[in-house]
């Protein structure tokens, strides 16, 4: 059995399972479990990063994506919030995150993962809109979501709407499992033929085999 702050983080490996310990004095007992659990609760609640490594990724996105002080990132179906607030935390006080979401059970644990954090806006979009303005984002991040585009093409042109000229937005997937994920070629073919300009491409993104990271630009 895994504990839990392993089974919240894979890139951290899982604990040894110990025996049940005892504190002399107290007559109690509590598993190593129920101790990473309880860790696991108090960190979340104060907004803490629970993983090394994905504060490593998010600088490493933000570098490719060459954030700057005052930036506005688009954190595009942003799930739960757990880049959102890595994100907010690079673009700093003089940043702002905009993080959508098409789903309402999510969007509710967004707000709560990135309570306390000021730069960081929450908006309801669909399949079809982002619901952002025109040309309002320095970067867009979208991780885990292009594969769940029902209709691609109204959503690569809303990307290319929202994003500033010459600037840049990182695609973030896996390739297909059991029919889950989206082709690294397929992701580049269609977003160069909605206009954007591609980059660079990054296999085995954050060590895992299957994953890639896509670098497009808006042209100028």
């Amino acid at each position: 059995m895994r504990s839990a702050l392993a089974m919240f983080c894979p890139q951290t490996a899982p604990f040894r399972e110990r025996p049940t310990v005892v504190f002399v004095g107290k007559c109690m007992t509590m598993k190593r479990t129920r101790l990473a659990s309880f860790f696991l609760l108090a960190m979340l609640s104060t907004g803490w990063a629970l993983c090394d490594s994905d504060r490593r990724t998010a600088e490493r996105v933000a570098e490719l994506l060459e954030f700057r002080d005052g930036f506005v990132v688009a954190d595009v179906g942003a799930g739960d919030g757990r880049w959102t607030v890595e994100l907010a935390q690079l673009v700093g006080e003089s940043g702002r995150v905009i993080a959508t979401e098409v789903d309402e059970d999510e969007m509710k644990k967004l707000k709560r993962k990135a309570r306390g954090h000021r730069n960081i806006t929450f908006v309801m979009a669909d399949q079809e809109q982002a619901g952002l303005e025109d040309r309002c984002c320095d970067a867009i991040h979208l991780r885990h979501v292009y594969h769940h585009f029902k209709k691609p093409k109204a959503m690569q042109a809303e990307l290319l709407r929202v994003l500033k000229p010459g600037r840049l937005i990182a695609v973030i997937d896996f390739e297909p499992d059991d029919n889950h994920g989206v082709r690294a070629e397929k992701v580049r073919k269609e977003m160069t033929a909605t206009g954007f300009e591609f980059v660079l491409r990054i296999d085995e993104w954050e060590g895992r085999s299957s994953r890639y990271l896509l670098l497009f630009r808006r042209p100028l």
